[in-house]
This record gives structure tokens, sequence and C-alpha cells, in this order.
């Protein structure tokens, strides 16, 4: 059963480094129903990922509120925010990020015991989504081991193993060819889509695009809904 669902809300929200000339985000506002999929999409450097990580209490805004259901992530403590990470966000990034030392059974585990599941439940969730994604052959292997494509199907399912209510996926297939890219967002989005769970993807993707209930573009620190010439690839 995946975590209750709940909106997010941006209020407000702006973002300046102290080493950029102007602000990476100027006074965003954005509701973001649960269940939606929405994509964003910008040149790089436009602010996509800044975008992504605050949602997600990775980074938090200069100014402004981030609202998940009744919590403001601004106002929560660092402990609070990595309570809200840990139970209600799955992360999927362009660079896999799996541990190497872990095997892809080990991975996946990981984020199902930091949310106390009952290891022999952590165990068998676990198996079961390697075993719908074709991949219980690569259980026992090492993230050396396996190929870009099967590395981010892996970094799908870990990012989804706890059952989160709120899937943010960043760049996911901007490593890899086009046929491994399709079945990663296959997989990406029969996970995204389930059971009222919200799925925000940043692309570059016409093809993504395309699929998106929504789409957004970032530009010059702005959030406007995307022209119709952006979309044709």
């Amino acid at each position: 059963m995946v975590n209750n669902a709940t909106d997010l809300r941006l209020v407000g929200v702006s973002k300046r480094y102290r080493d950029a000339g102007r602000p990476v985000l100027t006074n965003l506002d954005l509701e973001i129903a649960a269940g939606d999929y929405v994509v964003v999409i910008g040149r790089s450097g436009s602010g996509k990922s800044t975008l992504l990580n605050i949602m997600g209490g990775l980074d938090l805004p200069s100014t402004g509120e981030v609202w998940c259901g009744d919590r403001d992530l601004v106002r929560l403590s660092e402990t609070e925010r990595a309570a809200y990470r840990r139970r209600d966000l799955g992360f999927v990034f362009q660079a896999f990020n799996l541990v190497p030392t872990l095997t892809v059974l080990e991975n996946l585990r990981v984020p199902a015991e930091l949310n106390r599941l009952p290891r022999q439940t952590a165990l068998q969730r676990c198996q079961q989504l390697l075993e719908d994604a074709g991949l219980s052959d690569c259980a026992r292997r090492f993230p050396a081991e396996l190929s870009g494509g099967e590395q981010q199907r892996v970094a799908i399912l870990r990012a989804v193993v706890h059952e989160p209510s709120i899937l943010i996926a960043d760049e996911p297939t901007g490593n890899l060819d086009l046929e491994t890219a399709r079945r990663s967002l296959a997989l990406l989005e029969q996970h995204g889509q389930q059971e009222g769970r919200t799925l925000i993807m940043a692309t570059h993707s016409p093809e993504v695009m395309g699929r998106a209930r929504r789409v957004l573009a970032i530009r010059d620190g702005h959030l406007e809904p995307a022209d119709s010439d952006e979309l044709v690839p």
C-alpha cells in the first residue's frame, strides 16, 4: 500500500546561491495534486534540479514555503525533513547512485529497512520487484556488474520499494540509449502512477513530455506552462 497521498504546494519560492549573479528560481507558485504526473523542462542550468531538490526537501529555498500536505518543509527541522524524505519520497537520479559495495538486493533492502519494514516482508517485497522487472538474475550482482540500463531500473525499484507517495526523477534517462531509456521510463511510469502516487520528472525527452499530464518550463527563474513548440522533438 502506497503511503497516504499528499499534495505539493510551493508559495513564493525563490532560490539564490551566494556565487550566482541572479536568483536561480524567482517567486514560484505551484500546486501539484496527489497522483499528478508533472514534467519540468528547461535548458541546462535553468534550475530544474534545484526545483526538484526543494520539492524533495534536499534543499531549502532562500524565501518561500514548500508544503507537502499540511507540513511546510521550510519550518521542519533537518531531522524531520530527513524523516519526510525517508518515508514519503522516492528519488531517481541520472547517475543511478547505487551503493557500489552492496549487491542489487542489498541496495533495495536499505530503504525498506530504514522504514522499519519487517526483515522478511522487506526481502519478499524486494524479490517481487526484481522478478516483476525481469531482474531476478541480478539480485546477487554488484552495480559495477550491471549495464547502465539495469542500474537505472534497479535505482527505480530502490526508489519505490518503501512505497512512497511521491516519486521524483531528475533526468532519469539522460545517460541511456533510446531503447534502454524507454524500458526504464516504462518501469518508472508503471510505479510512478500506482495507487495515487505523484510522479515529478525533469527531462529533455520529448517522448516523456508527450506522456505527462502537465509540462512546465523554467525560463529565467520563472515557472510557466510549456509552449507547444517546446513539446515537439
